[in-house]
């Protein structure tokens, strides 16, 4: 359970730094 948050913790970042890349 904590490798599937660490997971999505750190998708959920990439993707912030992808939209923020994006604007």
């Amino acid at each position: 359970m904590e490798i599937a948050m660490s997971l999505g913790w750190t998708e959920n970042k990439q993707l912030a730094k992808w939209v923020s890349h994006q604007r």
